[in-house]
């Protein structure tokens, strides 16, 4: 019985740290994505300034 709940607590351990480290990385890239767009935006703003 305990060697059942020790895999059972190990198992769910690793898929808390794998879905904790998925949750970082989504994280990240939608920073990323972000900044991205803040530029992209800035570049539609400098470019269309005439007629706004």
């Amino acid at each position: 019985m305990i060697g059942l709940r020790f895999i059972w607590v190990a198992i769910n351990l690793v898929l808390l740290l794998c879905l904790t480290g998925i949750t970082v990385y989504a994280f990240i890239l939608f920073i990323r994505l972000a900044r991205k767009g803040i530029v992209a935006l800035d570049l539609w703003i400098d470019k269309n300034k005439d007629t706004l």
